[in-house]
């Protein structure tokens, strides 16, 4: 035995066992803070995708440097869809309307603090740009149209009084008002076929919205979840018309529905995975007392390990939808070494003459090995999680590290003292004693020492087969549509399908993408940029993604009290006389555009920003009251702005816009803000830290693993070879199904490099320290059936933990357990089949390979 192995048998052991009462008495101490912090990150759960990066991303930085700045958009739509008309009166789109009225008093009598307004359509916008549409004509179109109206009035004049000298063939003069008529439309867009006056609501669509601009939310409890339920009361009590279905759809919406969905995921999941696991060690082990003697220590180190990540130096103060799942991931693999360990335990206590002090002592001594490189492959590969930038894998390798020292350290400092206390009964072990021969693992051992040499053939040729698969597959790897990484019902039922509706209705997104600069000179060049490579004016290969470039240039005319002048003039100029000598349509767009002063409507005036309607200026005022630093980008909805290289074209073409408007700041990437540039910073963290971290967990597992099994380099080799078939299997499954690696699935290829380590390393470790003599082969037959299912075990309760992602409603999640659960099965494959059969095939002949199996 080796020195360490000296002072762990005869220092440690005894120490854990003679203490066990006061190192149980520190750990509730410690445990009784540690939940209490567990709950509050809970508490803190964020769904928001931008929570996933860190705080030195491009798309973090804008948005922070957004909201020092101005107030932000934010929006709850309640969407409205009514049953098709049945050709006679159609009362439907009234009662929806009416329905939405009631709403829309309710909601907006809420404070300030939670709603500044409701919006039922735009009347107040088209109203006030009927008035002042002139005013947003440049000062050279005004006078164009002034002469050409003066032209024809003076020849009308001449016409009338006989004064035309000049021969009557001469053609009247003509003016063109089509770019007056067109600039006044793209202010005013044209209604579509269907749309109720100046409503939200259209018939053909058979679809209505109110749209509520959110609050600062700064008083109130609860923040945009408790405005939510505070909106669908007053919807529930405003009677929703027969047949009619109600939505919820915007930013508050979409963050509420992701972290319900989370939250009730996560409490159905962790029912389950507590339930079936109990279930299978109850199965397994056939005794209650030591199955429940697992989980008090398993939660201590659970609880410890996010209390600990809260602290400095890993600082995690909130939980993000990556590491929502992590207590039950901590809990499906942090069981692994106690049940190792109770395994050696109940297998000691069933031989005869087996007694708990000398069980506890096998246990204590003889598991270790295994199961010590197994945590610390476990924690290297979380730990290659840790090093990425990536927030979504930063907070995982902290946690599922720490949980992976805790519940190791757990296992020996804590269990060990449980069981001494509650299992001191020989009977259940005396009834329940049985020998490999009837356990179905024997029939494996049986199996591998029979065809060692198909076994190892099968295996690498299925290695060579993912192998290949591998290497020759040419589509992306990386999930880029991020709509499959939503909650899987939202296209059906939820803020998914809704915001299809209104952005249908709308006909562009409600939110732009906002741009930041430093004054009106560099906004100018940013916004003439924008136009320029990706915006309205050229064409270029982003136009069919932009519905709208505003500045406050376009929303707050310049040189009024010049332009009053012109159209005065204007005015002027278009007597009855010349009206009647133009053709219809122009008289009638003229007339509407300069009413004559004589009408009943108010001469126009100058106005400032304070006049404008609030949706005007809205992205674009800033808390000190200025509206002319921001560059506003609305995209027109597309399913491309979905897919991720769309999503980093389009925002990196916004990027280099504000490099052209900044010159001189380094990070002018983050002057631009939105949900588009937060999406397009995920897939480029994924593209970086992944592979990063997947190389990272390699060499990490593969240096533990040599360094642990120390001069038996066969062995190391052995597991690294395992692994290596593991991960290719996994890898060639996962391509060969068609899916797609995601920021949250992504966890699990280093997440198996652990695994693949850990599960060999106990099966070879059993077959090089035995429970006592035997041959090659009942040593390996040992390993098999003893370790072996201890394994099988492990990968179990593992599969429960990964297995109850399969519930969670959230895409991403749900993928992710479906990688897992691949990811065991492959390495639990390489652990009990190739790693015995190569054993078989090296080490043990032909002859003894067929000896019977003997009994223990």
């Amino acid at each position: 035995m080796s020195f360490f192995g000296r002072i762990w048998s005869e220092k440690i052991l005894p120490f854990v066992l003679a203490r066990g009462p006061l190192l149980w008495a520190i750990a509730l101490l410690l445990a009784l803070p540690a939940a209490l912090r567990t709950g509050s990150l809970y508490a803190h759960l964020k769904a928001d995708v931008a929570a996933l990066l860190p705080a030195n991303a491009p798309s973090v930085q804008a948005k922070k440097a957004l909201f020092a700045r101005a107030t932000g958009l934010t929006y709850l739509g309640v969407v409205v869809e009514v049953p098709p008309a049945n050709g006679q009166a159609d009362p439907a789109m009234g009662d929806a309307l009416a329905f939405l009225d009631r709403v829309a008093e309710k909601v907006g009598a809420f404070p300030a603090d939670e709603v500044t307004r409701v919006r039922r359509g735009t009347d107040e916008e088209q109203a006030f740009l009927e008035k002042n549409a002139p005013l947003y004509l440049d000062v050279d179109e005004l006078i164009q149209l002034r002469d050409a109206i003066a032209e024809q009035r003076d020849y009308a004049v001449r016409k009338s009084t006989g004064a035309d000298l000049s021969d009557d063939s001469e053609a009247p003069p003509t003016f063109d008002t089509s770019k007056i008529e067109a600039k006044y439309k793209s202010r005013i867009p044209p209604k579509k076929p269907g749309t109720i006056g100046t409503r939200f609501a259209n018939s053909e669509q058979r679809t209505a919205l109110i749209l509520i601009e959110v609050g600062p939310l700064r008083s109130t409890k609860g923040g945009r979840a408790s405005l939510f339920r505070q909106v669908k009361e007053a919807v529930v009590g405003s009677r929703l018309p027969p047949g009619a279905r109600v939505g919820y759809t915007g930013d508050v919406a979409i963050e509420v529905e992701e972290t319900e969905a989370l939250l009730a995921d996560l409490s159905l999941s962790t029912l389950v995975v507590l339930a079936l696991v109990t279930l299978v060690l109850r199965l397994y082990f056939k005794v209650w007392k030591p199955v429940i003697a697992l989980f008090p220590p398993l939660l201590v180190a659970t609880v410890l390990a996010f209390a600990v990540a809260s602290l400095p130096p890993f600082g995690v103060t909130e939980l993000n939808s990556n590491t929502a799942f992590l207590g039950s991931i901590v809990i499906g693999n942090g069981i692994n070494f106690a049940i190792l360990f109770l395994a050696r335990y109940v297998e000691v206590r069933r031989r005869p003459g087996g007694d708990q002090e000398a069980a506890l002592r096998e246990a204590f001594v003889a598991t270790p090995a295994g199961t010590g490189t197994a945590a610390a492959a476990a924690g290297i590969a979380y730990a290659a999680l840790a090093v990425t930038d990536f927030q979504g894998f930063r907070q995982f390798g902290f946690i599922g590290g720490l949980g992976m020292l805790f519940s190791w350290l757990s296992a020996y400092f804590l269990l060990p003292s449980l069981l001494r206390r509650f299992d001191g009964d020989d009977a259940p072990y005396r009834r329940r004693a049985t020998g490999i021969a009837f356990s179905p693992f024997a029939a494996l051992a049986q199996l591998v020492l029979r065809a060692p040499r198909a076994l190892v053939a099968l295996g690498f040729a299925a290695t060579l087969a993912a192998g290949f698969s591998v290497a020759h597959h040419r589509d992306g790897a990386i999930e880029a549509n991020f709509s499959k990484l939503r909650r899987r019902d939202t296209w059906q039922v939820g803020e998914g399908y809704w915001g299809r509706r209104m952005d249908a209705l709308l006909g562009r997104y409600l939110t732009p993408v906002a741009i930041l600069a430093d004054d009106v000179a560099s906004r100018n060049r940013i916004a003439a940029a924008v136009r320029a490579s990706g915006g309205l004016a050229t064409g270029g290969a982003s136009t069919p993604l932009v519905a709208e470039v505003r500045t406050s240039e376009d929303v707050l005319p310049s040189k009024q009290t010049e332009k009053i002048v012109v159209i005065e003039e204007i005015k002027d100029s278009l007597t009855p006389k010349v009206l009647a000598s133009l053709p219809e349509d122009k008289r009638i767009f003229l007339h509407k555009f300069f009413p004559s002063n004589d009408d009943a409507a108010a001469p126009l005036r100058p106005f400032g920003a304070d006049a404008l309607p609030t949706t005007f200026v809205a992205g674009l005022r800033e808390h000190d009251g200025r509206i002319d630093r921001t560059v506003l980008v609305y995209p027109i909805p597309s399913q491309a702005l979905w897919r991720g290289p769309t999503i980093a074209a389009f925002v990196g073409s916004l990027r280099n816009a504000a490099a052209v408007g900044l010159p001189e700041d380094p990070h002018s990437a983050a002057r631009v803000a939105g949900s588009l540039p937060v999406s397009a910073d995920i897939l480029a963290a994924l593209q970086k830290d992944g592979p990063r971290a997947t190389l990272l967990a390699f060499l990490g597992v593969s240096v533990v693993t040599i360094f642990l099994f120390g001069r038996r380099g066969r062995v190391a080799g052995l597991v690294l070879g395992v692994l290596l078939f593991s991960v290719l299997q996994l890898a060639g499954l996962v391509l060969g199904l068609g899916m797609k690696v995601n920021f949250a699935n992504f966890i699990a290829f280093p997440i198996t490099f652990g695994i693949g380590v850990d599960y060999p390393a106990n099966v070879l470790a059993r077959w090089v320290t035995p429970a006592g003599p035997a041959t090659a082969r009942g040593r390996l037959e040992e390993a098999i059936v003893h370790a072996g299912s201890a394994v099988a075990l492990c990968s179990a309760t593992t599969i429960i933990g990964y297995g109850s992602l399969l519930l969670a409603q959230n895409q991403a999640l749900f993928l992710f357990g479906v990688i897992a659960v691949l990811g065991e099965i492959c390495c639990l494959m390489g652990a009990l089949l190739f790693a015995p059969a190569v054993v078989a095939w090296a080490t043990i002949g032909a002859t003894d390979r067929q000896q019977p199996a003997r009994e223990s």
